[in-house]
């Protein structure tokens, strides 16, 4: 329970230094509130009504990525995919400065600013992903690093729908001495898929 609180903590933390009034953290109880929308039984985040988007259910066959009642570690390969699950559902609200905080700072791929994030979406009207299960973390360097499938449901603004499979990889700092919250947090550094930026 106390993981779950620092979880909360951190994660709140890390939301409103962006400015901006945030809910609750993705390891929040079902039901309760997270930025952009909540969290179901099963651990799924879903944006609000409001937004016509949701995070879908984890991909069949690939083991799944649903929270369970157990506190976790947010450095866990399922901080990870809690950390996808909060950037697809504030890029399906169309809160972009709110999902580019979960970009690594300096990544080769990482958006210039919430302008460019923003228009690498502005072909959808509506955009929701299923996240997959990690795959084992690597370590190197005094950090690590994983990857995560997702499969990215989307509309276009011309009617159109897409399906596409991406892969993100997402890496966080060892927890050492002096590192900072966001430095031993999970961040994205790539999505290799052209549509599922």
């Amino acid at each position: 329970m106390i993981l779950r609180r620092t979880t909360f903590a951190l994660a709140a933390l890390a939301l409103a230094a962006c400015g901006k009034p945030h809910e609750a953290s993705p390891a929040a109880d079902a039901g309760a509130p997270v930025a952009g929308g909540t969290v179901d039984a099963a651990g799924v985040v879903t944006a609000a009504p409001e937004h016509m988007t949701t995070v879908l259910p984890a991909i069949p066959g690939a083991g799944g990525s649903a929270a369970s009642d157990a506190p976790f570690d947010p450095g866990s390969p399922r901080g990870a995919v809690d950390v996808l699950k909060v950037y697809y559902s504030m890029v399906g609200a169309k809160r972009y400065g709110d999902a580019r905080i979960w970009w690594d700072e300096g990544a080769p791929s990482e958006p210039a600013n919430d302008a460019a994030l923003a228009a690498s979406f502005d072909r959808y009207d509506t955009y929701a992903a299923q996240v997959g299960q990690p795959s084992a973390p690597q370590g190197a360097a005094g950090s690590t690093h994983l990857t995560v499938p997702v499969v990215i449901h989307a509309r276009l603004k011309s009617g159109g729908e897409v399906t596409e499979q991406a892969t993100v990889q997402l890496h966080r700092i060892n927890d050492t001495p002096g590192a900072s919250g966001h430095q031993v947090s999970w961040r994205i550094d790539r999505i290799d898929s052209a549509a599922a930026r």
